[in-house]
């Protein structure tokens, strides 16, 4: 049986600030692939692993 490795996305602020939120299970493949996104940060009240949202959404 093959297990699926899966990261689930959710919007959220910390600070006034727009974040995304990471859920994975442990995996060395997801781990590192999550160390390779810019500024990922660890929230130990959440545990879970965020960072910034680069969405722009202005009209042009």
């Amino acid at each position: 049986m093959e297990i699926k490795k899966y990261i689930t996305l959710k919007h959220l602020f910390i600070d006034y600030k727009k974040m995304i939120d990471l859920k994975f299970y442990p995996d060395k493949l997801i781990q590192a692939l999550v160390k390779e996104l810019p500024n990922p940060r660890w929230n130990t009240k959440f545990n879970m692993v965020y960072i910034p949202s680069m969405i722009n959404h202005t009209k042009t």
